[in-house]
């Protein structure tokens, strides 16, 4: 018998997530974009697409800019939310993804990416869905001029989105 994932560790399992676009430019310099075309949304949270793109004749260090030796280096895109209470989860703090017990906040985790030539892509599970209210995207990249910036979804669309998700599979 399969052990089922946690709900915090990503997508249910047999559910085809529905899609709420965004097209997003959530930071822009003269070097660098980070954008977020859309989210997927399933009943038990979202993936949220982060994409960076640079300008011709930019180049970042091999391993990306999501990642670094230490995740506060000033190379590293540090990427976040924050929840209608106050919460917040971030691509820095790590340290509750793989926890037996439910965590007590928001989880922010990776999912896959892949980059080069000038597209760098990161995909991050969101948990739980945001509560009705405030819901904020964050970024902020140091060595790329991009100091802490901000960006509203609208929660109405989300939940809506978590509705319309279908179940792929009997009793999924």
């Amino acid at each position: 018998m399969a052990c089922e994932a946690p709900p915090w560790a990503g997508a249910a399992r047999g559910v085809l997530g529905s899609v709420v676009p965004l097209d997003l430019v959530l930071a822009r310099t003269s070097r660098v974009a980070v954008v977020v075309s859309h989210l997927r949304v399933f009943p038990n949270g979202c993936t949220i697409p982060v994409e960076v793109q640079t300008a011709p004749g930019v180049e970042l260090p091999d391993e990306g800019p999501f990642w670094g030796r230490r995740d506060l280096e000033p190379e590293v895109l540090r990427f976040g939310v924050e929840l209608a209470d106050g919460s917040r989860a971030t691509t820095v703090d790590r340290s509750r993804m793989w926890d037996d017990d439910p965590p007590t906040g928001p989880v922010l985790s990776p999912g896959g990416g892949d980059g080069g030539g000038g597209t760098w892509r990161l995909r991050l599970w969101l948990w739980p869905l945001p509560p009705p209210g405030r819901f904020e995207l964050v970024c902020a990249w140091p060595s790329e001029g991009i100091a802490l910036t901000r960006a509203a979804v609208d929660t109405q669309l989300v939940h809506a989105a978590a509705q319309r998700a279908v179940a792929l599979f009997a009793g999924g």
